[in-house]
């Protein structure tokens, strides 16, 4: 099993695109089934307890399924753009209705965990107990671009011209401490990760989980639609002999240095 992490560039991707073109003549031709299972990660497993942990799980799931899997990660919203263009085979974690929004993708239906979300703030006088809380509020909210469904549950609150949506979660914190925004929201871990770092810890990061939910679960692209349930009934029986919370204390002890 051939597994990688690596961060394309727009002119990278754009290459793979038009160099899957001109080979096949089209994006819709049948799966290369010699070829490794190209599945897209948006964000490093090294800076993720999540994602180190799926990592674990999906790479078990493809060992039994005996299919070569590369783990390869991209900013959120590239990894839309390649699953829809069918550059890669699958994306790791989205929430459930992401097949509503990008035609292309088809869900593996086995539930790998539900998300909560979380909002980053500095200012004492900031107090939020859900997402619509932030309605009629002239803060200047963030989060990072892909993120779904964030995107449109966040437009759904902010104000016109006040929300905007950046690269990366390390690059919003920074603005955050530096007064160029009021709010972050993101991922609870993910946020207590970064602001936990050196450079952040005099920041006065607050972090305040916030209640919304989303389900979360694997995709894969449509070629790829007679393995979804394959995969799905693989992942189940992982989770029933208790390697989901194994591979869970695993990713703990591994980014915590243990």
């Amino acid at each position: 099993m051939l597994t990688t992490y690596r961060n394309l560039p727009l002119v990278g991707w754009i290459s793979v695109l038009l160099l899957s073109l001109s080979a096949s003549g089209s994006l819709a031709e049948p799966a290369d089934e010699s070829a490794p299972f190209v599945m897209a990660l948006a964000s490093e497993p090294s800076e993720s307890i999540t994602m180190t942990w799926y990592v674990k799980v999906i790479s078990e799931a493809f060992r039994r399924l005996d299919i070569d899997l590369r783990l390869e990660v991209y900013p959120p919203s590239r990894a839309s753009r390649l699953l829809d263009n069918g550059v890669v085979d699958g994306e790791g974690l989205r929430p459930v209705g992401y097949e509503d929004r990008h035609p292309a993708a088809v869900r593996v239906d086995e539930l790998m965990f539900t998300v909560i979300f979380a909002a980053a703030v500095t200012r004492s006088d900031i107090e939020l107990q859900s997402l619509n809380d932030l309605k009629d509020k002239n803060y200047r909210v963030e989060y990072v671009r892909g993120t779904e469904p964030l995107d449109e549950m966040l437009s759904a609150v902010v104000n016109q011209g006040h929300l905007s949506p950046i690269s990366e979660a390390g690059h919003g914190l920074r603005k955050l401490a530096a007064g160029r925004s009021e709010v972050f929201i993101d991922f609870p871990g993910r946020i207590e990760a970064l602001a936990a770092a050196p450079d952040m810890k005099s920041a006065g990061i607050r972090v305040i989980i916030l209640p919304e939910q989303v389900n979360i679960y694997p995709y894969l692209h449509a070629r790829h639609a007679e393995l979804a349930p394959r995969l799905a009934r693989v992942l189940r029986d992982i989770r029933e002999e208790g390697l989901f919370e194994d591979y869970m204390a695993l990713a703990h002890k591994e980014l915590a240095g243990d």
